[in-house]
């Protein structure tokens, strides 16, 4: 394949391997390439500003990463293709290109299969269900026949290479629902954290639950674009990134720009420093599993980042999950028509995007920031390292609690009552109430925010 060569004054010419990396360079290109047969290898190309990637573009470069042609990154300047080695190191030379990254296989966050965070008490006393929020996923698609997900889905759009109808895998399906289902199917038995929510659907990974970061990437820029307030990430990369890979870089600065993004820790623990990308990002919030006897789940990965951040942020449950099932999918084990059982980290982060979207309706204005120091603050910890539980458990009621104004001395407010009964396959345990204001609760927080020494 030819490179670019006008725009920037160079021939892309065939010459011996070269031995020395250009720091530009992401090592996991020199790996990819020696275990493939092929002599192409996918990469993402960084460049230094919008200018200089329109330029890239203009020269007729082929991209053959499954994207369309000539897509550009919308919020970084990026571009997905595949090019010879060679070509890799002669492009680095160049001072637009700020970095050239391994375009990684991201895969679904699956283990082997509860709700536990305090949502019908939730439901109950506030009458927050979510209405008025947009949760955006990007997964294996979405079942919109399901019951579960009738007259909520805001849009969906394929970018994986071969389009498909619904969500063959099934996975997408699952986490859908336990951020936003109805439980319509159910008789409202297996209900979602924000059942009045809207969801966006991207698929970027395919039918086996595997696909290339770039189409995570572009699928997140378009779930933005079309109104997603909270992102839902439930994939993740089988390598511990440094934090500062093209899709961690794009959540950062998606979380900077004021969406709230979720991100599954993996499941790759116990073994330390197991977190990939997205999770290893530093902005999002990332979340580690609990297992059915409510402890630290042992497939959650486990920190630090090899940036010496603290992750996970918290932890949610993660174990035996009932969720929707898509149509003829067989994955997780099945329940009935219309329901499956699934484990990870994949399950315990929809729970979590759910409870934020029940917040972001409380309090529109809150920053992602703030959102991810009230969590932390409302967590029960098990006195493990940050590492292995982040902040701990995180207690869902509390959480929204202290969004809440004070009572006025000697005043009873009035609950608000759910329109109708729904149900949690969970009993809710009694949580001590926070104290303090919030100015007090987000200042505790800094004792989580350390780098590993």
């Amino acid at each position: 394949m030819r490179g670019p060569h006008a725009a920037f004054d160079i021939l892309l010419l065939p010459g011996p391997r070269v031995e020395t990396l250009n720091p530009k360079i992401d090592p996991a290109i020199l790996t990819a390439q020696s275990s493939t047969r092929s002599d192409d290898v996918p990469v993402i190309v960084m460049f230094g500003d919008r200018d200089q990637l329109q330029a890239f573009h203009r020269q007729g470069t082929r991209s053959r990463s499954g994207l369309s042609a000539g897509h550009l990154g919308t919020v970084l300047p990026w571009s997905a293709t595949r090019m010879r080695r060679t070509d890799v190191h002669v492009l680095a030379d160049n001072d637009t290109v700020r970095s050239i990254w391994y375009d990684s296989l991201c895969t679904t966050c699956l283990d082997r299969a509860g709700l536990d965070l305090g949502v019908p008490r939730i439901w109950e006393d506030w009458g927050l269900y979510g209405s008025g929020t947009v949760v955006g996923i990007a997964d294996t698609g979405l079942d919109q026949t399901h019951p579960d997900f009738e007259g909520r889905v805001a849009g969906a759009r394929d970018f994986t290479p071969r389009p498909a109808e619904g969500d063959p895998d099934g996975h997408g399906t699952h986490v859908s629902s336990l951020a936003a289902g109805s439980g319509a199917a159910s008789n409202h038995r297996y209900v979602g954290v924000a059942p009045r929510a809207h969801i966006l659907s991207a698929r970027v990974l395919n039918f086996g639950g595997a696909g290339r970061m770039s189409r995570v990437m572009a699928g997140l820029e378009w779930l933005v674009d079309s109104g997603a307030q909270v992102l839902n990430l439930s994939v993740g990369t089988d390598i511990n990134m440094v934090g500062e890979d093209p899709l961690s870089a794009l959540c950062n600065t998606l979380s900077d720009q004021g969406t709230v993004i979720v991100a599954a820790a993996g499941n790759s623990g116990p073994r330390p420093q197991s977190i990939g990308s997205p999770g290893s990002a530093a902005r999002v919030i990332t979340v580690g599993a609990t297992d059915g006897m409510g402890m630290v789940a042992s497939f959650s990965s486990r920190g630090p980042t090899r940036q010496g951040l603290l992750k996970p942020d918290l932890l949610a449950p993660g174990y035996n999950i009932v969720g929707a099932r898509a149509a003829d999918s067989q994955l997780g084990d099945v329940v009935d028509q219309n329901h499956t059982i699934m484990s990870g980290t994949s399950m315990a982060a929809p729970l979590v995007s759910g409870l934020v979207l029940l917040m972001k309706e409380q309090q529109p204005e809150l920053t992602p920031a703030e959102i991810k120091a009230l969590l932390q603050l409302n967590c029960r910890s098990f006195n493990l390292p940050t590492t292995i539980q982040g902040a701990g458990q995180l207690d869902g009621w509390a959480a929204v609690h202290s969004l809440m104004p004070e009572p006025l001395p000697g005043s009873e407010p009035e609950p608000a009552r759910p329109d109708r009964e729904a149900g949690s396959p969970a009993e809710v345990p009694e949580r001590s109430e926070p104290q303090g204001c919030l100015g007090v609760r987000v200042a505790k927080l800094f004792q989580w925010l350390r780098p590993v020494a």
